[in-house]
């Protein structure tokens, strides 16, 4: 479309703004903080841009105009639909180029999938799914840690025993491996380290795996 540089685009542009409040329509900033504009949601041949409906325009700011028009990523409009742990810090913000550890994966239907992390996931998709997960995340990492240095392990004959949600677990060492009994049943798995049994044995019990394995050998 030809015309914008003419003063009857200007008046009609002014109409626009002043009928959506002065603020634009998706972030609801203002001027001087932004710079708004007047964006056409459709093209109908022919016509100068102040020759459509009001309908047919909407007051956006710089930014959510260039987001709009596919030019940078769209700010709203995201949803949630993953999550990955990167164990350190590899990954990279799509939206803000900060490094990530915890990645979240959010869709949005005009610009497809983005790698980011909890503060632009929470942003973009007006929630606190990217918050609550780490804090989650944190709270599992926490527990972990106390129980694996938890006081409550007893040494006992070159066997260490702990009592955890009413299972028995005692860590066996052969030759510098270790073992896991859980009341009494042996696993067949064998650990390096006893931090890495004791980890095993917090996820199991954590999760729910190990009541599940402990219920079937007794039948």
């Amino acid at each position: 479309m030809k015309g914008y540089a003419r003063k009857n685009w200007k008046d009609f542009r002014d109409e626009v703004i002043e009928l959506d409040g002065s603020v634009c329509s998706v972030c609801g900033r203002g001027e001087p903080d932004v710079y708004l504009q007047v964006h056409h949601k459709r093209y109908i041949p022919n016509k100068l841009p102040w020759e459509y409906a009001y309908t047919d325009c909407v007051t956006l700011c710089k930014g959510c105009h260039a987001a709009e028009h596919g030019i940078i990523p769209p700010r709203f409009g995201w949803e949630y639909v993953g999550y990955d742990d990167l164990g350190d810090l590899i990954g990279t913000c799509e939206l803000c180029g900060s490094s990530l550890r915890h990645q979240f994966f959010v869709f949005h239907d005009r610009w497809g999938t983005m790698k980011v992390g909890t503060y632009c996931c929470d942003s973009s998709t007006d929630t606190e799914v990217a918050s609550d997960l780490a804090d989650s995340k944190k709270r599992h990492e926490d527990r972990k840690r106390r129980f694996i240095q938890s006081s409550r392990w007893k040494l006992i004959r070159n066997i260490h025993k702990i009592k955890q949600k009413k299972i028995s677990v005692a860590i066996m060492s052969s030759d510098g491996s270790y073992r896991i009994a859980m009341n009494g049943t042996k696993g067949k798995l064998v650990f390096s380290t006893i931090d890495e049994a004791k980890e095993h044995i917090f996820e199991a019990i954590e999760s729910g795996k190990a009541g599940e394995y402990l219920a079937k050998h007794k039948q």
